[in-house]
């Protein structure tokens, strides 16, 4: 269980108060995580804070754009870890991560979309290998917004009590900023699957 407390504390992003863009949780350490679990011990927040939204990705992958779609299939995707206390095992610098991972039940997207250029600190970086960086800048906000379009993204307001189940390898999932007089306690518990017969 990992307790998700909207930290004030300095350079906490993972467990922090700012925005966290969608992403595959596991993605960055190379873990495999099937099922995200998600309780509301406190919230108390302005609303539009702290919420959690939720992209169906296959649904979004089937109907990408083929703009976006090619990117993802001919280009690597490249991660530099900036939150070093919470990723402590990761290299050091950047490396490459599969867009694309098939446990045998789904294949399915593996990736995380970059922070907005204002946000500090961020947890990590994200960038197309071998690409012009404003031309990889401009790729991720648009891969973001897509994912995060109405069709295909559920964004849910916390109350105290919620729980919240997610398969993380059919969803995407970040969440919104918590407002300065916030309050967001969630725990985060995650399960592996037996592999499919």
């Amino acid at each position: 269980m990992l307790k998700l407390n909207a930290s004030r504390d300095e350079g906490k992003v993972v467990t922090g108060r700012g925005p966290l863009p969608i992403h595959t949780d596991g993605l960055l350490v190379g873990e495999r995580v099937d099922l995200i679990i998600l309780y509301a011990a406190e919230f108390s927040d302005a609303p539009g804070s702290g919420k959690t939204y939720v992209s169906d990705q296959l649904t979004a992958w089937a109907e990408m754009p083929e703009r976006l779609r090619r990117v993802l299939d001919e280009h690597e995707i490249e991660y530099l870890v900036t939150e070093r206390g919470y990723f402590p095992t990761v290299p050091e610098d950047w490396y490459t991560i599969p867009a694309t991972r098939d446990y045998g039940r789904v294949k399915s997207l593996n990736l995380a979309t970059a922070f907005p250029p204002d946000v500090t600190p961020r947890s990590w970086e994200v960038r197309v290998k071998g690409r012009d960086p404003e031309e990889s800048d401009r790729f991720f906000t648009e891969l973001d917004a897509f994912l995060r379009a109405p069709r295909y993204a559920h964004t849910h307001r916390w109350q105290v009590g919620n729980l919240m189940i997610t398969g993380n390898q059919r969803t995407l999932h970040g969440r919104t900023a918590i407002s300065p007089g916030g309050t967001r306690v969630l725990f985060r518990g995650r399960l592996t699957l037996p592999d499919a017969a």
